[in-house]
């Protein structure tokens, strides 16, 4: 068992596009969390995913105050917005909060992972697939047929108000 953490520790941080982002992953690894590094999602990619079972999972976004500055958090906003809608929930870490208060933003963390129901699961590796690309056709596609007119008055008088 020990070896599927090393691993998995290794395979997640090498993923990480900072020193921040691989401290905040260290520290859910060692808890035993199910985590997914730079996680793609349509056009976005997400920082790390927390996966829980029955599809519960949790992004998290580490905002390094170098790459995250104030010329950067309408897009942010705007890219966790539209994920949202997609049903993800986010948590969000500042660079600057993580190292005045490294242990106060982990019992965050923590907590919030304890209130959507997502316990460690280690670091067993899962092909879950959390978005899926599709093509929906053209115009062409097949136009559903008029109703006859005896449907029609049926349709008409099932729903009519009572006397």
């Amino acid at each position: 068992m020990k070896t599927g953490r090393v691993e998995a520790l290794k395979n997640v941080l090498d993923a990480c596009q900072s020193g921040f982002e691989r401290e905040v992953g260290t520290e859910l690894i060692a808890r035993n969390y199910r985590l997914h590094a730079q996680m793609p999602v349509g056009a976005y990619s997400i920082d790390f995913v927390v996966e829980g079972e029955g599809d519960v999972r949790l992004a998290i976004e580490c905002d390094g105050d170098l790459y995250h500055g104030p010329d950067r958090w309408g897009a942010d906003l705007q890219r966790q917005q539209t994920l949202e809608r997609a049903g993800w929930t986010f948590w969000r870490i500042w660079g600057s909060h993580w190292r005045a208060d490294r242990d106060g933003c982990i019992s965050e963390l923590i907590g919030t992972l304890n209130l959507l129901g997502i316990k460690p699961l280690g670091a067993t590796h899962t092909t879950q697939q959390w978005t899926e690309y599709r093509e929906v056709g053209g115009v062409e596609a097949a136009k559903p047929e008029p109703l006859k007119h005896q449907e029609v008055a049926w349709a008409k008088t099932e729903f009519a108000p009572k006397a």
